[in-house]
This record gives structure tokens, C-alpha cells and sequence, in this order.
């Protein structure tokens, strides 16, 4: 009864007012302007794969769209999507956990910290649209013409956890940040331990020792190091700052591309820090290499002790990662995104050229992505690049250019009855050292910040 009442009262006050729908001529009708909430749009592919913007050729797209924004706050436990399927038994499109949407930079993330999805949409792609008998559904796809927020996976530590697969195209802004050395000693060319068998670590020298009439040369010969009886040269740790550089050397970031990717690959490339030879080793004895002398024996012992000094500079090194994804957990998103499904390789209108959605399940961010600053937590072991710097000193030393060792006559004479000879090394080696690191966990960069109330690191 209130609710006839209060129509009839507005009606009535309708009527007193005037209140009518009015003709408009065609001079009134251009001066109105107006915005739809909701958007239709048709698109008829004429594109390839690798090309952007029209969609693969042969097929017509329906895109129905919201003008307008969404706030988006969640948390998804598990996501899986095409888990045996169209691309087969044994694993999914899709495998994520532990998955938070959020907005990014805030002192609260749970509260009123939302992604925003800008314009968001439905399309279909239509096969053979203009044939009634054939036409069919070549695949769906939930986008929005921007994303902006952040997305975090799993929990850092050692094990990798979050994202498990992911189809779908990725690429991230360009990659930097620093690695750490684990102190380690260069006895011979692949030897690391005090009396191991590694091979002989070999360089050229000219013993010289002064007289009143100028240097005497004592000597030319292939220094030939003697890992079984060297005490070997220490290297100590190091802080290498490093950057993923593209083919031209341009900053470079990585790139997932393809179905049910685990990992993803880069080649960063550093500087090495001058490497002190001057270190003290067990006992404070000073590191000592063994050689064989023998085409000056008689004037120096056939095999004497060398005590190192000095450094090496000039090294460079050439890093390739090999990461899971399951050691990425932060990624921070500012690119139109899309979610689809397909039963053949499509190639989206808008999509980047090298972004051809694969059949089945897909992710897609158009623009990279910035998973911020990736510093490995434990040393890494340089180890491997021993005989490499071996090559280099055997390059940098020619007979043309030996590592001059010059000994006073009482050095001279204390050489003949086993005491160190001093070796001092100051030499600039442009050399590139090549080691491939894999599955290395990542520092507090990539901590995930909880985006549940209360003391739970996940809801």
C-alpha cells in the first residue's frame, strides 16, 4: 500500500511539474552528447603471427566492453587451468598458488589497496564467421585494456613455489642487481682444495736479479704450477654488481613465452672487482704457489715456492641464469591484460607481435612487467671458471710478455735452500669468464608482503 501510494504521489508531482518526453530536431539532437556504459565491437582479422594489433587472419572478433574501471582485491589458494586437457596428461596450462591481486605501494595491502582494471571486456573469435554451416568458436578471452597492481605468488625461500606452470606471454623491464662470490683458492687450473689433483695452472717468466751493471737475467720458462703440493692462491668473496644486456648491449629483461613454461633464462654480464692476491691464508701463512722450473734449473731450484702478490683486474664475466619461476613471487603490472582460452594458435587483436596465444589456457601482459632488483641470497661458486682464468694468464703471460720476477741476491740464494720466491702481479687481463647459474633464491626483494587481515600469511 506505501509503496502504490508513493508511486501515485510521484506520478502526480510529474505531472504538476511538466515532466515529458520532448521531440528534438536534428540541430537540438547534435548538441547532445552521451557515453555508453556498455560497448559493442566487431574486428575482422587480417593480421599473421608476429604482426600486432588486427588478430590472425580468418577470424572475427566480438568484443563486448564496460566503459569503465574495476577495483579488484583477491586471493586465490590454488589456480589451475587446463590441467590434462588439449595440451595433454600430467600438468596444467596453469598452476599457481598461493596467488594475491592487490594495488602496489601500499603501507596496508589487505586494506583498501585494490588492482584496477581498467575497460575490461569479453571477446570471442569466430572461425569462418560469413558460413553459417561452419562457423565456430576458435576461442574466448576475459581482458582489460590496462592492469595496474600487483600480483605475488607463494612464499620466498629456497624451494621453488608459487608459479608451478604458466602458458601465456611475459616480459619483464630490464634486469640488474648483485651476485656474491663465495671465497674460494686457486691451486691449479680446476683444483680447489690444499693438495687436491686439479690440472696445472701455467704462465711465462723471466727471473731478473740486480746487479751494479743492471738485471741479471737468471732465466726464461713456462712457470707449471703443482696443485698436489701448492697451498694455492686465495680468492677472497666479492660483490659483483651484474645486468641483463640484449645482443647490442642494450639493458635487457627475460621473457616467458610458450606452454606450461617451469623456468626462464638470461645472460647478465659483470664486472669483476680487482681480485686481491695478497690474501692470508690458514695459520696467517701467506697462500704459496708450487712450480716447475726446469729450464733454469741450476740456477734456481727445479721446483720452487711462489709468494703471490698483488692483484688481477680487467676480468669480465658472462652469467647465464637459469630461473624457475617458482623463485619469482613479486611482480608489479601496468600493461593490458588478457586471460584466454583457445583451440588453436591465435594472435589477439592489440597483443605484442610476439605474443600468439597457444591452444588452450593463456596469460598475457602486453607491456613488460617489473619483478624489481634480483639479488641471488647464497654465494655463488666461481669455481668453474678456473680454467678459464688459467687460459687467461696462459694468454697474458706469452713468452713475448713473461711475469717479471726480480730477486735480490740473498732471494737468489734463499730460493736455493726452499724459501719462497715473491711474485708480485699487477696485471690488467681482458678476459670474459662464462658461468651458468641455476635456480638461485632470491633476497628480500622478492618477500611476499601478506595481503590477508590478522597474523596470516595467507587466507
Amino acid at each position: 500500500m506505501i509503496r502504490q501510494l508513493t508511486l501515485a504521489l510521484l506520478l502526480g508531482v510529474l505531472s504538476l511539474t511538466g515532466w515529458s518526453m520532448t521531440s528534438l530536431d536534428d540541430s537540438a539532437l547534435s548538441n547532445v552528447t552521451g557515453q555508453a556504459l556498455i560497448q559493442m565491437s566487431q574486428i575482422t582479422g587480417t593480421g599473421t603471427s608476429g604482426t600486432t594489433g588486427t588478430g590472425s587472419s580468418g577470424l572475427t572478433f566480438y568484443r563486448l566492453g564496460f566503459d569503465g574501471s574495476i577495483d579488484l582485491n583477491a586471493n586465490i589458494n590454488q589456480l589451475r587451468l587446463g590441467c590434462g586437457g588439449i595440451n595433454g596428461a600430467g600438468g596444467c596450462d596453469i598452476s599457481i598458488d598461493q596467488m594475491s591481486i592487490s594495488g602496489n605501494g601500499c603501507a596496508n595491502r589487505a586494506l583498501n589497496c585494490d588492482a584496477v582494471m581498467t575497460n575490461p571486456y569479453i571477446e570471442l573469435a569466430i572461425a569462418n564467421n560469413s558460413t553459417p554451416t561452419t562457423r565456430s568458436l576458435a576461442g574466448f578471452r576475459v581482458s582489460a585494456q590496462n592492469m595496474s597492481g600487483l600480483l605475488s605468488f607463494g612464499q620466498n625461500g629456497a624451494t621453488a613455489n608459487g608459479i608451478n606452470t604458466f602458458s601465456g606471454y611475459m616480459a619483464t623491464t630490464p634486469i640488474s642487481g648483485t651476485a656474491t662470490t663465495a671465497a674460494t683458492n686457486l691451486s691449479g687450473a680446476t683444483d680447489t682444495t690444499n693438495n687436491g689433483s686439479g690440472q696445472p695452472l701455467q704462465f711465462n717468466v723471466k727471473v731478473v736479479t740486480p746487479t751494479i751493471f743492471g738485471n741479471l737475467t737468471l732465466g726464461t720458462a713456462l712457470a707449471t704450477s703443482i696443485p698436489s703440493q701448492s697451498e694455492g692462491i686465495a680468492i677472497p668473496s666479492m660483490q659483483v654488481p651484474y645486468s641483463v644486456l640484449d645482443s647490442s648491449g642494450n639493458p635487457a629483461g627475460a621473457t616467458v613465452n610458450g606452454n606450461r613454461q617451469t623456468s626462464t633464462s638470461v645472460t647478465a654480464y659483470a664486472s669483476i672487482p680487482p681480485v686481491n692476491l695478497s690474501n692470508w691464508g690458514p695459520g696467517g701463512a701467506a697462500y704459496n704457489l708450487k712450480t716447475n722450473l726446469t729450464n733454469i734449473s741450476g740456477i734456481l731450484p727445479s721446483t720452487s715456492y711462489n709468494q703471490t702478490s698483488g692483484s688481477v683486474s680487467g676480468l669480465t664475466t658472462k652469467i647465464t641464469f637459469n630461473e624457475g619461476l617458482g623463485y619469482i613471487h613479486n611482480v608489479q603490472v601496468n600493461s593490458p591484460f588478457y586471460l584466454s582460452f583457445q583451440n588453436q594458435a591465435i594472435q589477439w587483436p592489440g597483443a605484442a607481435a610476439a605474443d600468439v596465444a597457444q591452444r588452450g589456457w593463456w596469460m598475457s601482459f602486453a607491456d613488460p612487467v617489473n619483478v624489481g632488483t634480483l639479488n641471488p641470497v647464497n654465494q655463488i661458486d666461481i669455481t668453474p671458471t678456473f680454467p678459464q682464468m688459467a687460459a687467461a694468464f696462459v694468454n697474458y703471460y706469452s713468452p713475448s710478455n713473461p711475469l717479471l720476477i726480480s730477486l735480490s741476491l740473498g732471494q737468489a740464494i734463499g730460493a736455493l735452500f726452499s724459501q719462497p720466491i715473491p711474485v708480485p702481479v699487477t696485471a690488467t687481463i681482458s678476459a670474459q669468464l662464462a658461468l651458468t647459474v641455476t635456480n638461485m633464491m632470491l633476497d628480500s626483494h622478492q618477500n611476499v608482503v601478506p595481503n590477508c587481515m590478522g597474523n596470516y600469511k595467507f587466507c
